[in-house]
């Protein structure tokens, strides 16, 4: 069975009614699920306007956002594309 992002919670519900708790497709969805989020933490601000939700700031230990390799000041990192 081919499963994108959107069917996972559907195919779960679908085993859940059906009785099928602990078959091993179930089990094996939960796995995957519960392994996903085992690097999720961290504080997110949010603002709540006129039934809008605006996300105002985001902090993780586990980011993968590193603000020297954003940063123009650092000449190191772009003189290796220069050098070709």
């Amino acid at each position: 069975m081919h499963f994108n992002f959107c069917s996972i919670p559907l195919f779960l519900v679908t085993l859940t009614i059906t009785g099928f708790w602990f078959s091993p497709e179930c089990v094996f969805t939960r796995q995957c699920i519960s392994n996903s989020q085992e690097f999720v933490e961290g504080e997110v601000t949010l603002d709540l306007y006129k039934g809008q939700v605006l996300i105002r700031a985001r902090k993780s230990p586990y980011s993968l956002y590193s603000e020297e390799l954003v940063r123009y000041a650092l000449v190191s990192v772009y003189s290796l594309i220069l050098d070709v």
